[in-house]
């Protein structure tokens, strides 16, 4: 008796065979690696550096995943600021921008571009009054 499967013929009789199947083809969903940034998101930080300049912040610094499951940060930092001022992390649902100083989602984005576009779309007082109680 023979029985067939994905391009494999197998004789039930003299042996037995499991089938894998492959991986599905990469949806938006599901090509980052969950909680870690792609090298395209770094490049895209490095190109976005002037604009994230412009807009009041001194320097954006990656950090690697926590232990406990919390995924990579890209953290920017104000002018002056011991503290930063706005982080950009990595989870399963995409790229989460919040605020610092008082953990508000400002949203949830399929790419760092998108992220770093709307945090230096920001009002300039929503990044003052988080420069000021963050740092």
């Amino acid at each position: 008796m023979w029985e067939e499967g994905l391009m494999l013929r197998v004789n039930s009789r003299e042996a037995s065979a499991q089938i894998l199947a492959f991986p599905g083809q990469p949806t938006k969903k599901n090509t980052r690696e969950v909680h870690r940034f792609t090298p395209r998101d770094r490049i895209t930080a490095h190109d976005r550096a002037s604009a994230i300049s412009a807009a009041g912040y001194a320097r954006i610094a990656f950090e690697p995943p926590e232990p406990d499951g919390c995924g990579e940060f890209l953290l920017v930092y104000g002018r002056d600021s011991k503290w930063a001022s706005w982080g950009i992390g990595c989870g399963q649902d995409g790229l989460t921008l919040w605020k610092t100083a008082c953990g508000t989602t400002v949203g949830i984005y399929e790419t760092l571009a998108e992220a770093l576009d709307n945090l230096t779309a920001q009002p300039q007082a929503s990044r003052a009054l988080s420069g000021f109680i963050a740092g």
